[in-house]
């Protein structure tokens, strides 16, 4: 939660001049006019916005400021001088279910006194002692319903739709076929050998798919039969259309099955028209299909994993020339937005399914899968992901675009500069390929929503191995991509790799290219230019820190990241 100290509002009340006090508000900040008509209706009008900022994650109100208003003497209007700030926060705690003690401060301001009361965001919900709920949203109070106040439940931990126990036999709920799938999957993931081996009962209670004698939502979602899945859980379903427009479809095809099995299916589909770009680079050729694998079975797992299973509507994938939509059921919880979700920590709606798929490694416990999904795309040059949401359906859309070689280059420079290259990166690095210029403000929102500080050192440090440039001073000032990351990225230029790397850097590299394959101690060699006695020297510190393993003999024996 954010909370703003009087500096800061002192600082923004400064731009009323230019601005109404409307554009300034947000998630976590308002202003309110003072009531001087009815000091009762005013108060009850301050507790309902008490609790609005509790529900909404907490926030500061500005009281004494008209918001809809351009110019000081217009928008500063002040609060009475009598106004006692103990006896309102003691009628706000009266007025409160659970009680709220929002702390009031009161500051002069060009020549009015102003009041700030700040409310920290400490229960799941509240409401007023009436029952009357509201939540933040954006800019406004929305009425706290049964869905909101659903979502707060998940968020606290009280009620998870994956953890409830299904009925009946487990024995006579699950699929075989989905349990060798599972077991399949399991063996890809390079899981314990002790846990490979475990019968179907012991594996389902090691993955916690089975809780006593019962299996509960998420172990059926994982391996249970299509019959099973639509008798208990009949919401879901997914879909696939391969569109030759908006409205004319080429083909279709639906299902009921687990949904690793389902993912397994959708590949497939996507695939049959997923075209393939070769590219050369050294003794190697690789493909780069239009749509990555990567970046598609991740999008399909947070589909899958993340969708509200209380509403009807199947997870449905969209497949068209020049674009790849993924849209399941539900709503962003927890402060989640497309303008966020990038580098929002993470939040669970369903959270025993999400850590079954955390154990199977098929899903990464540290929130990396939008990143790891903006990466896949962002290497290759493509168009980053477009995420919506419309109230009923969070969408993703993948833009069909070919691999953009230059960018490859710009890949191998920052890896030699020893940085595997972050998604913060390629993001500025992407949109300055497109556009001139930008402006350290543009910036944040292009990486979605970094704070000022964070993009500044990020700027910096691209400045610094020579990336951008940056031209002006304080607000004025902007960025371009420099001479020579102009000619990689754009004319096609590629970058003669020092042949120096140190250690670390090709490291970096290795760690890199093993995320796409396996390779082998020849290959290694070639990709740092190494000794035999190097290749082993760094591959042996590498499974020291277990990062990597290998399997096999010889000259066959290849190199697996972990």
């Amino acid at each position: 939660m954010k909370l703003f100290p009087i500096e800061d509002i002192i600082e923004l009340l400064q731009q009323l001049n230019e601005k109404q006090a409307d554009e300034l508000e947000g998630q976590h900040l308002d202003f309110k006019e003072w009531n001087f008509k009815s000091l009762k209706d005013f108060v009850d009008e301050v507790i309902e916005m008490a609790v609005c900022m509790s529900n909404g994650g907490g926030g500061t109100v500005v009281l004494g400021v008209k918001d809809k208003v351009i110019g000081l003497d217009n928008a500063i209007i002040g609060v009475p001088l009598d106004v006692d700030v103990f006896k309102l926060q003691s009628t706000v705690y009266d007025s409160t279910d659970p009680h709220l003690t929002p702390n009031f401060e009161s500051f002069e301001y060009h020549g009015k006194r102003l009041l700030l009361m700040h409310v920290l965001s400490v229960f799941p919900y509240t409401t007023t002692t009436g029952g009357k709920g509201f939540k933040r949203i954006g800019k406004d109070c929305k009425p706290l319903t049964g869905s909101m106040r659903l979502e707060s439940d998940i968020l606290a931990g009280k009620f998870d739709f994956s953890v409830q126990i299904v009925k009946g036999k487990w024995r006579d709920i699950i699929s075989p076929a989905a349990i060798e799938f599972l077991r399949g999957e399991l063996k890809k993931q390079h899981l314990p050998e002790d846990v490979l081996k475990l019968g179907d009962e012991e594996l389902l209670k090691n993955l916690e798919c089975i809780e006593g004698n019962h299996i509960n939502n998420a172990g059926l979602l994982i391996v249970g039969s299509k019959e099973a899945i639509r008798e208990h859980i009949p919401h879901y379903e997914w879909s696939f259309r391969r569109m030759k427009s908006d409205t004319d479809l080429i083909s279709t095809e639906d299902g009921y099955n687990s949904i690793l099995t389902a993912i397994s299916r959708l590949v497939e589909l996507v695939n049959i028209d997923n075209p393939v770009q070769t590219i050369k680079e050294g003794l190697f050729h690789y493909e780069y299909p239009v749509f990555p694998i990567e970046a598609l079975r991740e999008a399909l797992l947070n589909a899958f994993s993340h969708r509200d299973f209380t509403r009807p509507g199947p997870i449905m994938v969209k497949q068209f020339k020049d674009r790849l939509e993924i849209s399941n059921p539900g709503v962003f919880i927890g402060g989640v937005t497309p303008k966020n979700i990038l580098h929002h920590d993470p939040v669970a709606r369903n959270r025993r399914l999400v850590e079954i798929l955390q154990k199977t490694r098929l899903v990464n416990r540290s929130n990396m899968g939008v990143p790891r999904i903006f990466k896949n795309l962002l290497m290759e040059g493509k168009e980053p992901p477009e995420y919506y949401e419309d109230g009923e359906t969070i969408k993703v859309i993948f833009p069909a675009s070919e691999l953009t070689t230059g960018f490859r280059n710009m890949i191998a420079y920052l890896t030699d500069k020893g940085h595997d290259p972050n998604v913060d990166y390629l993001l500025i690095i992407h949109y300055l390929m497109r556009h001139r210029r930008m402006m350290l403000q543009e910036a944040q929102e292009i990486c979605y929503q970094r704070p000022e500080k964070v993009m500044d050192e990020i700027m910096t440090e691209l400045e610094r191995i020579e990336v951008v440039k940056s031209i002006g001073k304080g607000r004025e000032r902007f960025f371009e991509l420099t001479m020579t990351a102009h000619k990689m990225l754009v004319e096609g230029i590629s970058y003669e790799r020092d042949k120096t790397l140190d250690i670390e850097a090709i490291k970096i590299r290795v760690l890199s290219l093993l995320k796409e394959r396996p390779l082998t101690n020849k290959e290694i060699s070639l990709i740092g230019d190494l000794t035999r006695n190097q290749v082993f020297k760094l591959m042996s510190d590498l499974r020291k820190e277990r990062q990597v393993e290998s399997k096999g003999h010889g000259k066959s024996a290849k190199w697996y990241k972990i």
